[in-house]
C-alpha cells in the first residue's frame, strides 16, 4: 500500500477587466510514498517556521511550495480496468 500527499489550492479566475468573481479548487496528487509517517513527515519538514503569507505556508524547494495546505490519503486506482472479464454465454445473442 502507498500514501499520496494532494496539494491544495484556490485558483482565482481573473479577465481582462479584473477578478471574473469565479475561483476553482485545485486537487493535485504532488508526491506519493511507501509509509504514511514519511508522508506527514515530508509535509512537516515542508512548512515554514514563520511565514509570513498565510496562502504560501511552504518552502519555496518544496513541492507544495505552491499550494495552501495539503494532506495523506492512500492511493486509490479509481480508474483501473476489470481484471480478467468474462462475457457470459447466453446473454444478447
Amino acid at each position: 500500500m502507498s500514501f499520496q500527499i494532494i496539494g491544495i489550492r484556490i485558483d482565482y479566475d481573473y479577465g481582462y477587466g479584473g477578478y471574473t468573481g469565479n475561483r476553482t479548487d485545485v486537487h493535485k496528487i504532488v508526491a506519493t510514498f511507501d509509509k504514511e509517517n514519511d508522508a506527514h513527515q515530508y509535509i512537516e519538514d515542508s512548512k515554514l517556521k514563520n511565514p509570513t503569507n498565510r496562502k504560501r505556508p511552504f518552502r519555496h524547494k518544496s513541492l507544495l511550495a505552491n499550494f495552501e495546505r495539503a494532506v495523506v490519503e492512500k492511493e486509490i486506482f479509481c480508474d483501473s480496468p476489470p481484471h480478467n472479464p468474462r462475457i457470459k454465454n447466453g446473454e444478447n445473442g
